[in-house]
């Protein structure tokens, strides 16, 4: 790893079903590297993104989904994107949520329109969280073979949307909601109850991408532009962005991230599933990289 003594900061953005794994990074870079001063933020991907081409200020953004990077900030603000970790969408309750002692991955759908039960997920402009949850409704429509299932949840009166994943869990964790979608690995650092469903819908595996596309949310920015999101296999990714402040510290911390014993160890503590080795999905990243990311494959 490059050794820096220079007294600098580093600004991370990052999206918000990171926070409690990267409190710990942070905690334990900062051991290794206490000339770096960390600050970071975090929140939807989407919205962070959209800062970042507006003039903020950032010199590391790390997205839960990979292709808003590549969409957004290639090849103006970064010159890779490094695939590093994965997940699945989940139902998320507790003991106080209504039915939760009836619900399973069988009956899930009705126990959510069922009258007195309220759910929800973040807003699928601001967070990918959000649009991914929609897609495993549609999904589910097709897979349990319920016609109008989508077109019925969405405009279900209990249901209602947050801006952001702390909001989200703060809602479920004080009984405000009944249930939210969120990812596993949120889900088990905020020790919820969920359901965990079939990889047909979840997300989760790249062997089901073929039918995961056919999963479409269209999504609109900050700037009003709309675009559309594509159903695939969830991949969180992270970037360097290029003229940073401090972007000898943010390829310091990318080798500490990607470092097996180190970052994508933390993070599999912290039960977020990493993906090894990390990769980039195009030749003109894969010659970007710093010769220090030498773990990083092309695939």
């Amino acid at each position: 790893m490059s050794i820096l003594t220079k007294q600098e900061k580093l600004i991370i953005f990052h999206a918000g079903s990171l926070n409690k794994p990267f409190t710990e990074i942070e905690k334990q870079f900062s051991i290794l590297f206490p000339h770096i001063q960390i600050i970071r933020e975090s929140g939807g991907s989407n919205t962070l993104i959209q800062s970042i081409i507006k003039g903020k200020s950032a010199d590391i953004m790390v997205s839960a989904d990979f292709e808003i990077i590549n969409k957004n900030l290639i090849p103006n603000f970064a010159t890779y994107n490094i695939c590093f970790a994965q997940n699945k969408i989940v139902l998320c309750y507790t003991e106080k949520s209504r039915y939760q002692q009836k619900i399973n991955k069988h009956n899930w759908y009705e126990i959510l329109q069922k009258p007195d039960v309220t759910w929800a997920h973040t807003n699928p402009d601001y967070d990918p969280c959000g649009y991914r949850s929609l897609m495993v409704i549609q999904l589910a429509e097709q897979f349990y073979s319920q016609p109008r299932l989508y077109s019925q949840l969405i405009q279900n009166p209990n249901r209602y949307i947050y801006p952001t994943s702390k909001e989200l869990l703060n809602v479920l964790s004080n009984n405000t909601i009944d249930y939210i979608w969120e990812y596993q690995s949120v889900a088990e650092q905020n020790n919820f109850h969920y359901i965990n469903f079939d990889d047909q819908i979840n997300l989760s595996n790249f062997h089901y991408n073929s039918s995961y596309k056919n999963a479409i949310v269209t999504i609109t920015n900050s700037s009003d532009k709309t675009s559309i999101q594509t159903g695939k296999a969830i991949i969180y990714g992270i970037t360097a962005i290029k003229n940073s402040p401090h972007y000898q510290s943010a390829i310091t911390f990318l080798e500490f991230l990607l470092s097996p014993q180190y970052g994508m160890k933390i993070l599999q503590e912290q039960g977020q599933p990493v993906l090894s080795p990390a990769f980039v999905t195009t030749k003109e990243e894969f010659q970007a990289l710093p010769l220090s990311l030498s773990l990083v494959t092309f695939i």
